[in-house]
């Protein structure tokens, strides 16, 4: 995760930038800023938490990084998903297919000139800083359909998007991969502990 966040630091740009410190060869051009709500639309679900049923058909997302199942389905989308409340900036989805949404997630999908895998990415290295800096608390509390619409990004060309949003698509595999590759290695050193000093 640290080698993540370090790359994402390199390949997107810093701020009063519009280039990042590393791209990959053959892209020069200066990436454009625009408003998320010009490139995708933004809506929530309407239902409700308690609608989830056990081994339900469809994926149910709700305000939390467990999804729930449901036996019907909202949407038939390629969406980035994103809770409105909870952990804000900290938990988001990629899903591509038939789902429910609760009320309080929302939905971000129909791109326009932007790569979700892209976006998907943007949001988890940028959103946080975005909605705490709307706030004078310093907490947020709950999103708001302006946070979203409003909100200034930075995109390049979609093929340069494209490269960056599968790049770190392969990376989170890689780093799934490893943490159960951990904690099948941690589950058997409990083992062999409590089998060894009897």
């Amino acid at each position: 995760n640290l080698i993540k966040k370090a790359l994402l630091q390199k390949l997107f740009p810093k701020k009063d930038e519009v280039i990042p410190e590393v791209r990959y060869k053959s892209f020069s051009a200066a990436w454009e800023q625009r408003k998320l709500g010009e490139v995708a639309e933004i809506k929530t679900g309407s239902r409700n938490h308690q609608d989830s049923v056990d081994n339900g058909k469809y994926p149910f997302f709700v305000r939390s990084e467990k999804v729930e199942r449901l036996n019907e389905y909202d949407f038939d989308t390629k969406a980035v998903l994103v809770p409105g409340d909870g952990r804000i900036g900290e938990i988001f989805h990629y899903y591509d297919g038939k789902f429910a949404l609760h009320q309080r997630v929302y939905k971000v999908d129909n791109f326009k000139e932007v790569n979700p895998l892209y976006l998907l990415n943007l949001f988890k290295y940028k959103f946080k800083k975005h909605a705490l800096r709307l706030n004078a608390q310093g907490t947020v509390p709950s999103l708001r359909l302006p946070m979203f619409t409003n909100w200034n990004i930075l995109i390049p060309n979609l093929n340069e998007q494209q490269k960056i949003g599968l790049f770190f698509q392969q990376l989170d595999s890689l780093i799934a991969l490893h943490q159960r590759k951990l904690e099948k290695l941690k589950q058997l050193k409990k083992f062999l502990l409590q089998n060894m000093f009897i």
